[in-house]
């Protein structure tokens, strides 16, 4: 039989070979923004973009899954009932996986952006998905939810409800509804408009970052010397206060369209929340991480990049762009790209932080799985290439949307400030590849 703990590692190591190719595409589809593009008609843009917008979203998906399944894991010391459901999704898993990346190696992706899969996949997508959480809920016991003090009957294998694992299952239910809002058809540009938003916002930013959320206050029952029950009620508290500031701001994008002083009002409201609660996240950090535990997983240095990045996208860019007057001339230019990147790059540095700590404690030891290198390659890339993106985006608003020049003469402009965006990302791609010699190095006896 294989335990839960061997499909953690797999998922872990998909997550990591994932991230492989979408630092390849990425970097690939970034070099086009360069002069000329020899390669322009034989692999377009669209077609590279949307094959590094599917491979994020998968390698953040499938390492949020591991992160869910391993701390349903560390609930029960012993495994009593069989994992042939679990050994038999992991597989309609990896099926899915090579199918999605063949789809965008060949060219077959289609759909709005941040949506590109076919719609037979996206099906595929939602049932698999729907699978992992139902399978994960199940071993669970509603007697105890939100830790009430009601135990599970003698004798079952059912584990108790913790505040990680509730956070998790929120993030869960709201990224597969998101999956499903984004099958719906639509008439007109508008309808499309709206449909997209709420789809990656449900998906993404509530979704996904509730998860990533979850596992992330995970990683400070680690590092931190702080009373776990401390750090499990802070997430609930940041958790709710976060899901409603990213539902205002995913809903600012929108709002813009609307000139009546209620929509004013909810955008300016986005901004001001968006900034209490990245502030608020800080803060809790903060107290947690002061009180430091004696752990060389390396898995603070991924908690904390990640809590400045998502503290970035949330608290700064989130909070900007959700102004009303900014939306107006931001809508549609690089800022908008760089917000939803920044932030999918803070949930990326929780994941990696979890598989440093995971597979650590797979090991059976106290002692790195990837070391500093890969680290300050993948944070300085990051943070290089996010500033050169912003430089972008804010003379991308200046001369297009202010001073009314022509689109392509904005993007001739602009091809310095890529070329230091490249650079980045030629730091955050060995970044990538050290991380995986240095998982691969030191794989779990699994």
């Amino acid at each position: 039989m294989t335990d839960t703990k061997h499909i953690v590692y797999r998922l872990c190591s998909q997550t990591v070979l994932l991230l492989v190719w979408y630092a390849g595409a990425a970097l690939l589809a970034a070099v086009k923004f360069l002069g000329h593009d020899a390669l322009a008609s034989a692999l377009p843009y669209s077609q590279v973009s949307g094959l590094a917008n599917v491979l994020l979203h998968l390698t953040l998906l499938t390492g949020l899954i591991a992160g869910g399944l391993y701390m349903l894991h560390l609930e029960t010391a012993t495994e009593t009932g069989t994992n042939r459901d679990l050994v038999w999704l992991w597989r309609a898993w990896t099926v899915f996986l090579v199918l999605a990346l063949l789809a965008g190696c060949l060219g077959l992706l289609e759909g709005r952006a941040g949506l590109e899969l076919p719609f037979l996949l996206d099906v595929v997508e939602i049932i698999l998905v729907a699978a992992w959480g139902l399978v994960i809920i199940r071993r669970l016991n509603f007697a105890t939810l939100l830790n009430t003090p009601a135990q599970a009957a003698q004798g079952t294998t059912q584990i108790a409800w913790n505040g990680f694992l509730f956070v998790w299952a929120a993030g869960w239910a709201l990224c597969l509804a998101g999956l499903i809002i984004a099958l719906l058809p639509t008439n007109d540009v508008l309808t499309e408009r709206a449909i997209s938003v709420l789809a990656l916002g449900l998906r993404d930013t509530l979704g996904l970052g509730g998860m990533g959320l979850a596992l992330a206050f995970w990683l400070l029952t680690r590092v931190s010397n702080s009373a776990t029950a401390w750090i499990e009620a802070s997430l609930l508290r940041v958790g709710g206060v976060f899901l409603m500031a990213g539902a205002l701001t995913s809903a600012s994008q929108v709002l813009h369209l609307s000139s009546s002083r209620a929509v004013q009002a909810a955008g300016i409201s986005a901004a001001l929340l968006a900034v209490f609660v990245s502030a608020w996240l800080v803060a809790h950090s903060y107290r947690a991480l002061s009180n430091r535990a004696p752990v060389h997983t390396l898995a603070a240095h991924w908690y904390i990049l990640g809590l400045c990045l998502v503290s970035v996208a949330v608290g700064v860019l989130g909070a900007i762009l959700s102004l009303p007057v900014v939306q107006v001339v931001a809508q549609g230019t690089q800022l908008t790209v760089l917000q939803h990147h920044i932030y999918a790059m803070g949930l990326l540095a929780w994941v990696l932080g979890f598989i440093n700590q995971a597979v650590a404690e797979m090991r059976g030891q106290n002692f790195r799985i990837t070391g500093l290198v890969p680290f300050w390659c993948v944070a300085l890339g990051i943070g290089g290439a996010s500033l050169a993106f912003f430089a972008a985006g804010v003379v991308q608003v200046y001369l297009e949307r202010l001073m009314s020049i022509g689109y392509l003469e904005t993007q001739a402009a602009l091809v310095p400030l890529y070329a230091l965006w490249i650079g980045g990302l030629l730091l955050f791609a060995p970044g990538v590849a050290f991380y995986a010699l240095g998982f691969r190095a030191r794989r779990a006896d699994a």
